[in-house]
């Protein structure tokens, strides 16, 4: 039997069209395909002066197939399609743009030095403009078409307080402006206006939870987000329930914090140990394991026989630029909390820890000039490589930390030492999101990044983060 107040939900489906964020993402991904195969489409076919026939583009099916496939990794690597960027039309413009320059010279280089085109390519050099505007045009279409009234969520919040007013925050900020939070729900009644810390809610309070199935058919509510460490009984199980049945959404916040920010909701978890501990991910069984270990041994193999050959001259700058050795070494936490030793071409002046170990700060008075230079480009950071064919270190992972700042970290905040559940990494999600940290602040948002990563982990996420590490050292991104 339907709880009172639901009888009228199942006409809310004709009226709204409800997208789930992996469902908008594909779109997204085909409406940029689309756009970038019209703009080589038009680049080879353009009449006039270039006289490039129309039966070219036939005869060329292949480099369409090839732009695709450049254009999937490369514009993720740049968060053309994750949460916290595609409801932000400036961020969005930025990693369009950015992807279709950097696609664009890649199939150019590629198209220049082939010969199955036609004898005048000077056309083709109009591809990145032509990308550009067609893949910032497509995404500002998408942008007005998803706000429209028809895409729009009506959702309130179950409980949580500051917590939950978070998460809406995100949701109205990032969520695309499908979403529209019209009140909370909440245990307590009457003219609650204040949070515990003193600062008044955001939004308004809309009743009591045995009154939810009827503010859910008089606000003609579509969403429900729910605070996961809320108590809810079998009344109130059983009218969410209902509502889920005639197609209201239940999302927990803490699922969504992670989906909107690439986080998980460490600041919050209190006592819900449950949303932070990614006890036994599904990739730590199966292919994968045994795949990350043979791209690690295959990476370390080929980038220790590329060091070789640049060694000489980066041992040779660093001496020159000031006295001391030219590795140092540290002792790291690794996988399971074991130590190890890694290695690093010398970035600091020597003896630049006399009272034992601090953070590197930013513009730290220590690096050196060409330390600098090596930090920025992730050059230092190279012999890790050693690390990584030994099996103490991945291509991929958190970034491993001193055993003093671990101890320290571990005592603030019981879920640091969950990052020691995979091997630390080179290259980290942490890393290419937050950069280098530089504070005890710092490292609890890394720990955020990084239980992200651990519960989230895949070979198509190592790539993306492995892109990102690369475009990072070719923009001197590095701390």
């Amino acid at each position: 039997m339907k709880p009172a107040g639901l009888a009228t939900l199942t006409r809310l489906g004709a009226i709204r069209v409800l997208l789930p964020h992996a469902d908008y993402r594909v779109l997204l991904v085909l409406l940029d395909l689309c756009a970038v195969n019209a703009a080589l489409a038009v680049a080879l076919t353009l009449p006039g002066a270039f006289g490039i026939p129309v039966h070219v583009l036939g005869e060329n099916l292949n480099w369409f197939v090839v732009l695709s496939l450049l254009w999937l990794p490369v514009a993720t690597s740049f968060d053309a399609y994750r949460s916290w960027v595609i409801g932000q039309m400036p961020a969005v413009t930025r990693a369009v743009v950015v992807a279709s320059l950097t696609v664009s010279a890649v199939c150019l280089s590629l198209l220049l030095i082939t010969s199955p085109l036609p004898s005048s390519r000077d056309a083709l050099l109009l591809l990145p403009v032509l990308m550009v505007a067609l893949t910032v045009a497509a995404r500002w279409i998408a942008h007005a078409a998803f706000r429209q009234p028809i895409f729009h969520r009506r959702a309130l919040l179950l409980g949580g307080g500051r917590a939950q007013e978070e998460v809406a925050a995100l949701l109205v900020r990032a969520g695309g402006g499908t979403f529209r939070v019209l009140g909370r729900v909440d245990a307590s009644t009457g003219a609650a206006d204040e949070r515990d810390d003193g600062e008044e809610y955001a939004y308004p309070l809309l009743g009591s939870p045995d009154a939810l199935a009827e503010i859910i058919e008089r606000l003609r509510l579509n969403a429900i987000l729910v605070y996961g460490g809320w108590p809810i009984d079998g009344q109130l199980l059983a009218t969410l329930s209902e509502a889920r049945a005639q197609g209201v959404e239940i999302q927990f916040a803490e699922a969504i914090f992670e989906d909107l920010t690439g986080r998980v909701f460490v600041a919050r978890v209190g006592g819900r140990w449950r949303v932070a501990m990614p006890i036994e991910p599904s990739s730590f069984r199966g292919l994968y394991p045994l795949a990350k270990r043979a791209l690690d041994l295959v990476a370390s193999t080929l980038g220790l026989c590329g060091l070789a050959l640049l060694a000489p001259w980066i041992a040779l700058a660093i001496r020159l630029d000031s006295p001391g050795p030219v590795l140092y070494s540290q002792l790291r936490v690794g996988h399971r909390g074991r130590f190890f030793r890694t290695y690093k071409f010398r970035s600091m002046r020597d003896a630049a820890e006399p009272e034992g170990a601090v953070w590197a700060e930013i513009n730290d008075p220590r690096i050196t000039r060409v330390g600098r230079f090596l930090r920025r480009s992730h050059i230092d950071e190279l012999p890790q490589l050693w690390n990584v064919l030994r099996g103490e270190m991945s291509v991929v992972g958190p970034r491993p930390e001193r055993p003093e700042f671990v101890a320290r970290l571990s005592r603030e905040c019981p879920f640091f030492r969950v990052r020691h559940i995979v091997r630390p990494g080179m290259a980290g999600w942490a890393l290419v999101r937050q950069g280098y940290g530089a504070s005890r602040e710092d490292s609890l948002l890394k720990l955020q990044l990084d239980l992200y990563y651990i519960k989230n982990q895949s070979l198509w996420f190592d790539l993306v983060i492995l892109l990102k590490t690369v475009f990072d050292a070719i923009l001197m991104r590095g701390r």
